[in-house]
């Protein structure tokens, strides 16, 4: 009886440690399918890691990459070497929920603080500093002379870019959640509630109102005065910017939370589940679909005639926005944050851990 127990017990170890070396191989061949599957991106220019890492916002412009942390601090870096060419600590509690906006050498912060700050984009220097009556989570759009921001408090501001004085404001009733845009001198903002209204840019006084499915993100300005934006309820409405008289409404696959890139014919989605869409800026009719298969984690941008957008998980996208055509698709090396930007030759991702990277985009050479 002990002998048929030992040999029992011996047989079980001698289970137990094959099954366990099968693991080191099996970890092996996984690496060898995902670097086939999502090969990583051809090499890194550059790597900045912040002292006091957190979530990032990017904004690509003049050869400057301008990153706004959501724990309040904000860099700029040089999009060639990255090096820093100025930083901005948080001086108090807050949270740089949006894109930062540059116009004209100012660079526009908004975060959860309910602040608006104006800094030179070349130097970081602070040039006026405004308070909202709720927070801001959605980027500002620049009218003329005016910075236009919608804040959680339910309103519109019209802000004078100059020194930051109000010059007017509307009340929506409900958070802004949709990015305002301008088309023809009249902004147009998402609401939570699930409206998209249009106000007059230089007054502030209302022009018009569209109730959609489901809470209403980011709008976009195509080339002809139409706006095309996508909702919680998985459809992209074309609207007259100057009336909002309803051109169309197409199903998408999908709530839409992102905002759309466009290249003045077609307007370019990827929903919340990653699937991308390209629809005509002249009727709102879809003309390409792609179904990805992750959920969206950033973008998309247009670089070119590409929209560059990334998954959960680390993998990166590029499809031509005419035909849908996937392009590339490579891996970052790490779960990528709420933001990318992109030009003719990198990518520039911020990682999970707090690393921004720009890496080389496959068939490009280094800088």
């Amino acid at each position: 009886m002990d002998y048929r127990i030992r040999w029992r017990e011996k047989r079980r170890r001698r289970v137990i440690r094959a099954r366990l070396a099968i693991i080191p191989v099996a970890i092996a061949a996984l690496a060898v399918v995902v670097a086939v599957v999502y090969p990583r991106a051809s090499n890194i220019s550059w790597r900045y890691l912040h002292p006091h890492p957190s979530k990032a916002r990017l904004l690509l412009d003049d050869g400057r990459l301008a990153i706004a942390w959501e724990n309040g601090g904000a860099v700029c870096l040089s999009a060639q070497t990255g090096q820093p060419i100025w930083r901005q600590e948080a001086r108090v509690a807050q949270e740089l929920c949006a894109r930062p906006v540059a116009y004209q050498g100012v660079l526009y912060l908004v975060g959860d603080d309910r602040r608006v700050r104006a800094l030179t984009e070349g130097t970081g220097e602070t040039l006026w500093e405004v308070q909202t009556e709720g927070a801001i989570r959605v980027e500002p759009a620049i009218f003329e002379d005016l910075l236009i921001v919608g804040s959680d408090d339910g309103r519109l501001y019209g802000l004078r870019r100059a020194d930051g004085s109000e010059v007017w404001r509307h009340d929506l009733w409900s958070p802004v959640c949709g990015a305002p845009a301008v088309s023809g001198g009249v902004v147009v903002c998402g609401t939570v509630d699930g409206r998209l209204t249009g106000i007059d840019a230089r007054t502030g006084t209302f022009k018009w109102r569209h109730d959609a499915g489901g809470a209403v993100m980011s709008p976009l300005v195509t080339q002809d005065g139409a706006v095309i934006v996508g909702a919680d309820d998985g459809v992209a409405y074309l609207l007259a910017a100057a009336t909002g008289k309803v051109i169309a409404a197409t199903s998408v696959g999908g709530a839409v939370r992102s905002a759309a890139v466009t290249d003045g014919a077609i307007v370019g989605f990827v929903t919340n589940e990653g699937v991308a869409s390209g629809l005509s800026a002249k009727n709102g009719q879809i003309t390409w679909q792609a179904d990805d298969g992750e959920w969206l984690s950033a973008g998309p941008v247009l670089c070119g005639h590409a929209m560059i957008y990334a998954l959960r998980g680390g993998a990166i996208v590029a499809r031509d926005l005419t035909s849908g055509e996937r392009l590339w698709k490579c891996n970052a090396g790490g779960e990528i944050g709420r933001s990318l930007a992109a030009d003719a030759g990198h990518v520039y991702v911020p990682l999970s851990d707090g690393r921004i990277e720009a890496l080389i985009l496959p068939g490009t050479e280094p800088r």
